[in-house]
This record gives structure tokens, C-alpha cells and sequence, in this order.
């Protein structure tokens, strides 16, 4: 449903997600009330595009105004043509004057003005020379150096020689200073990590974890105090977190930034290990720390790799205490989300692989399980996924949030 500039909108409302909507329909759920002016709204691709208000009355956001100023170009300084003109004058007249001296000698020197001293006699044989028709040649008439400066008067040259035009040199364009480089950031001492917080495998040689996934358009980073085998991910190039830390009471306590866990493309953290074949991730949500956005989120996921257009199957808890259930099946499609309904946090959540099928399961006391959606169709799954915890700020600032009994089971 686009409008007339063929653009579709996704506005992220306190009730969740709405679109496909045309501009007119946007402007229609404004006056109902139904959207908030200050509600976000996303393009099809999942880019921020500002408030719906903004949006409706096609007006930039105030964040689109601020890059359209920073890339205006700069109007380069003129000073350098007053500073250069004074000095290149002088230079330039009295290379002209020189010029026009020598000219004017040789011109005269014929004539033998008065005052000037003759040159000596020709041999006759260059006399004949210079009298049979011909083209004239001037090295039948001797210039001596010292004749010029005595028959060559500099005042009367200067008078008859008019100021020259002096070109203005060109400006030099400013050169752009260097991005600052970003500030390192500690990673806090490796305490042991507790028996809760571990990774189960079949019986069997174990695999070796792989942190390669296709094609990175992420940034991987170690997961500081966590198990081995686990990793950061920022998918889709987020604003940096704080790594991962262990509570007191030995529970995750995970930050990460990013606008985007839904539509085309993602921009999220992912705090992942590998899972092959058929298998569960279990994770126990345990609650939000700090400022947060009202659409901020973190829950389970299981994802093919670490593109921000990668398939994926997530389960996650919203800030307002609803939840969203959200399935990309095949690379770059649109995300697709519902929303269960689950329990208000603390609250268990799994996602179950069996074959090319994930199940989302939910849990009060981590023993009782029921569905929380449809199983998800991935035809397209490699054998071997990216298992792990998503948070997504859905601002630009990061968020902070807690996690325990996180498990990661194979079951072949």
C-alpha cells in the first residue's frame, strides 16, 4: 500500500507493531489516535525515518537535519588571494620591465641615440650581407651586454609599459582532520564461571566452535567472563556496549544497543555459541537495569549467520512486559512477529530445532512448557546455527538486561 511516492511505513507503537501503512493511512491513524505523534516509524527496510508526526507532515527528523548540515560542503577561505597578491606584483612588473628593456634596445639600437656609445665597425664582408634583400637578421647587429644598461633609461621603459594582470592563485581546499580513534575498552578479570551458565553436547568428541559465519557484516569481540565457546556479535554495526558481566548471584547481566530486530535488516547484539544439528536454547529472563526504550527487547534466538539480513527464528520479552515472537525465513525477506502473550518476567523461554522446524516454547518454573506460536518453516537453515541471547535497544544508547540458566543442548 504506498503512497504516491511509493513509500511503505512500519510505525513501532506501545501496542505493538503496525504496517504496512501508505502515508494517508499513517495521517488517518494519527487523528484517531491510534498512533502517537511521537511513535517511531520504519521504512520497509527497517530504517528509522523519525516521529510519525515528522513523518505525516514530510518533514525531516531532527537526527536526518543534523547529518544533512555536518555534509554540507564548507565555503573555502579567500585570504590566501589578499595575503599572495601584494607579494607576486612586484615580482611580476619587474620581470616585464626587464623584458620590455630588453625589447626596446634592440629596437633602437640603429638609431644610435644620442649619449649611447657606438658599436665597433663591421668587416665588410658582413656589411654586403646585411645589404642584399633577404630576411633581416638580428645577429648581423651585435648586442653587447654593457650597451643595454647604459642606452636603455628605466624610467622612460616604465612609463610606457601598462600594469600587467596578475592571475589570483586558487584557493587551497581545507583538508578534512582525522577521525579521533575510539577509546579501548577494559575487559574486567575472568572469574570462574558458575555450574548454571554452562553448555551441554551430545556424548562424543566435542566440536570446535566456529566464530566465522559467511559474510561479517558485524564485529565479533570476546564474551569476557562467559564459557568458552561463547561470542559477542554486533549485527548491523551498533553503537558500542559494555561487555557481558556475572552478577552476585551468577546470572548474565548483558548490554547492547541497535534500532532494528524486525523487517528486512537488523542492527542488534547477539551473545552466541554454535549449535549443530537438532537441538534447544533454553534462557531464564530475568529483568531490565537502567534507562531503557519502551520497545527495547532481549529474549532467545537462533540465526544462520551473522549478516544483518541472515535468516532467524527469535523469542524475546518487551520492556512494556508483552512479548514478540518474531520469524525471518529466507536472507533480506521481511520479518514477520506476533505476539503471544506471555507471562510477565521472570519467564523461561526455548527455542527447539527438529530438522527445518523451530518451535518457540515458554515457561513459568523452567519444567512446564507450552507453545508460544506456530513452529517456523526454514528450509534454507545450514546444518549448523548461531545459538545465543539478542538484545536490541531499539535507540541509539545501549540498554542493559539480565539473563540466566542459559543452555544450549544438542540432541544428535
Amino acid at each position: 500500500m504506498p503512497d504516491t511516492n511509493g513509500r511503505i511505513y512500519f510505525v513501532l507503537t506501545p501496542q505493538g507493531d503496525r504496517g504496512p501503512l501508505d502515508r494517508s493511512e499513517l495521517i488517518a491513524l494519527l487523528h484517531s489516535g491510534e498512533i502517537l505523534p511521537h511513535d517511531q516509524v520504519r521504512n520497509a527496510f527497517g530504517r528509522n525515518l523519525g516521529k510519525a508526526e515528522d513523518v505525516a507532515a514530510a518533514r525531516p527528523s531532527r537526527r536526518l537535519l543534523h547529518v544533512a548540515v555536518e555534509a554540507a560542503p564548507t565555503r573555502p577561505a579567500t585570504t590566501t588571494v589578499r595575503t599572495a597578491t601584494p607579494v607576486l606584483v612586484p615580482i611580476l612588473i619587474a620581470a616585464v620591465v626587464l623584458l620590455a628593456a630588453v625589447a626596446w634596445v634592440a629596437l633602437s639600437r640603429p638609431s644610435a641615440p644620442g649619449g649611447a656609445t657606438p658599436a665597433p665597425p663591421l668587416p665588410m664582408a658582413q656589411v654586403e650581407r646585411a645589404t642584399t634583400p633577404g630576411p633581416a637578421l638580428p645577429v648581423a647587429v651585435p648586442v653587447p651586454v654593457p650597451t643595454v644598461a647604459a642606452s636603455v633609461p628605466t624610467p622612460t621603459v616604465a612609463a610606457h609599459i601598462p600594469a600587467p594582470t596578475v592571475a589570483s592563485p586558487m584557493p587551497v581546499p581545507p583538508v578534512a582532520a582525522p577521525m579521533p580513534a575510539a577509546p579501548s575498552q577494559s575487559v574486567p578479570p575472568t572469574p570462574p564461571a558458575p555450574p548454571a551458565l554452562t553448555t551441554h553436547s551430545p556424548a562424543g568428541p566435542a566440536a570446535t566452535p566456529s566464530t566465522s559465519f559467511g559474510i561479517e557484516a558485524s564485529t565479533a569481540s570476546s564474551a569476557g567472563p562467559l564459557p568458552a565457546g561463547w561470542s559477542v556479535f554486533d549485527i548491523g554495526k551498533p553503537r558500542p556496549a559494555p561487555l557481558p558481566e556475572l552478577t552476585s548471584e551468577g546470572a548474565w547481566q548483558l548490554a547492547g544497543a541497535g534500532l532494528s530486530l524486525w523487517g528486512m535488516e537488523d542492527q542488534f547484539r547477539l551473545v552466541a555459541t554454535t549449535l549443530d544439528g537438532d537441538g534447544d536454547i533454553t534462557v531464564r529472563c530475568e529483568r531490565f537495569v537502567g534507562p531503557l526504550s519502551d520497545r527495547s527487547k532481549f529474549g532467545v534466538i537462533l540465526r544462520s549467520d551473522t549478516t544483518p539480513v541472515s535468516p532467524m527464528v527469535a523469542l524475546v520479552c518487551s520492556a512494556t512486559g508483552g512479548s514478540q515472537y518474531l520469524v525471518r525465513t529466507a536472507s533480506a525477506g521481511q520479518a514477520v512477529f506476533a505476539t503471544p502473550g506471555l507471562q510477565k518476567m521472570p519467564v523461561w523461554l526455548r527455542l527447539q530445532r527438529r530438522g527445518t522446524q523451530i518451535s518457540p516454547l515458554s515457561s513459568t518454573d523452567g519444567i512446564t512448557w507450552i507453545a508460544a506460536g506456530a513452529p517456523a518453516e526454514m528450509p534454507g537453515a545450514p546444518p549448523r546455527l548461531l545459538a545465543g541471547v539478542a538484545i536490541c535497544a531499539q535507540r541509539n544508547d545501549p540498554i542493559t538486561a539480565v539473563v540466566s540458566h542459559v543452555t544450549v543442548t544438542a540432541t544428535r
